[in-house]
């Protein structure tokens, strides 16, 4: 049996456990996750309670080394006890379900405290099902073309594209094609592709076993799970900077100069 939709995602602001919660509409949700740029996403393997207990002080170790917004593929065993665990700890954090590619799964899990969901795949019955009963839960669909991209950005509705598998030419051919997209990079990358991948123009950085490596998770080596949140979390600093002045450089050259509708440029 489904659980009651909740009728609006929530943030808690810091402080006092007291204040009361406030809305949070999707328009913000996708600034923050640019703010932040990077998303820690963990896939858990085992069904035990040692693994659930070591997922969450693996978690809870990332988000204390710097990590603002976090996933858990609903693939995984514990992932939706582990993100509501986390809702009620840090309350601040973005959280989201990933691998929500499956309407049937998504439909049954409660949503409350969650601020997104990431499919691999462009997912439309999910997003269809996201859009009429979790309406304030951005849902960011998968696409791996130009032509998938447009599909889910014109057609779909979405305000922000997770590009899976992430490569440079991908990044770059849809920001050829789609320049208004918010492109969410995920798929195989490591720390140091931080750099690359923002600097191609993607938004938000996706990493998953680069961050949370399944042996450092399954032996409690927290230590090195919090030295690459650290890493990650410096370089997409930099690396966000040195964007925002190339930026600020073009916006100088293409001042006056009318910018085109992707979506009605067929």
């Amino acid at each position: 049996m489904r659980h009651v939709a909740m009728a609006e995602a929530h943030v808690w602001t810091r402080g006092s456990d007291l204040e009361e919660p406030r809305p949070r509409a999707k328009r913000d949700v996708v600034e923050e996750l640019r703010r932040t740029r990077i998303v820690g996403c963990l896939r858990m393997r085992a069904h035990t309670a040692r693994a659930r207990l070591l997922a969450m002080d693996a978690t809870r170790a990332a988000l204390d080394a710097g990590l603002e917004a976090f996933e858990a593929t609903l693939d995984s065993p514990h992932a939706v006890d582990v993100l509501q665990r986390i809702a009620e700890s840090h309350p601040h954090v973005l959280l989201g379900a990933g691998t929500a590619n499956d309407v049937r799964r998504v439909s049954t899990i409660e949503w409350k405290g969650l601020q997104f969901a990431t499919s691999p795949t462009r997912a439309k019955e999910t997003s269809t099902w996201m859009a009429q009963e979790e309406e304030h839960v951005l849902f960011v669909p998968g696409v791996a073309t130009p032509t998938e991209a447009r599909t889910a950005w014109c057609e779909d509705g979405a305000t922000m594209l997770k590009v899976y598998p992430t490569r440079r030419e991908t990044m770059q051919a849809l920001r050829d094609v789609m320049p208004e997209a918010v492109l969410m990079a995920s798929g195989g990358m490591q720390v140091e592709d931080v750099t690359e991948m923002i600097g191609a123009d993607a938004h938000v950085v996706v990493l998953g076993s680069a961050l949370f490596d399944l042996d450092d998770v399954a032996s409690g080596n927290t230590r090195r799970i919090q030295e690459r949140v650290r890493s990650a979390v410096r370089l997409a600093e930099e690396a966000g900077r040195k964007v925002a002045e190339r930026n600020a450089r073009r916006a100088e050259l293409w001042e006056g100069i009318e910018t085109r509708d992707s979506c009605a440029a067929g």
